[in-house]
């Protein structure tokens, strides 16, 4: 797995990096990866973090197909579900994770989980 930060300080970077290297075993467990990264393409689905809320807070999805998680707002947030955390995200930086199994995975944002919070929902191929 790699984690590469697309704005934000060294602490911010390193606190990422730890942060994707704790959850090494829940990305095992449910078979997909997940990194903070810069890249994007019109053909992932993408998710924002904006004004204490996830837009759209539920996607459908095929199987093998990646998620980017984009801050666009000006606090700092998360996104954490089984098997994948972002740690923490500033505004401008993204965080992807590939769902490899279907299912359904419920994500929050563990610094604001009363607002933030949403489904992606895995179909088979």
């Amino acid at each position: 797995m790699s984690v590469a930060v697309t704005s934000g300080s060294r602490t911010a970077r390193l606190l990422a990096l730890g942060t994707a290297l704790a959850a090494v075993p829940g990305v095992a467990a449910c078979g997909g990866d997940g990194e903070a990264t810069d890249e994007s393409s019109a053909s992932q689905p993408q998710v924002s973090l904006v004004d204490f809320a996830f837009e759209p807070d539920g996607a459908a999805i095929k199987m093998g197909q990646t998620v980017t998680f984009s801050n666009e707002g000006g606090q700092i947030h998360n996104v954490r579900g089984k098997g994948f955390f972002s740690g923490g995200l500033t505004a401008g930086e993204r965080f992807s994770h590939r769902f490899a199994t279907p299912g359904r995975y419920p994500y929050l944002c563990t610094l604001h989980p009363m607002s933030m919070r949403g489904v992606i929902t895995v179909k088979p191929q």
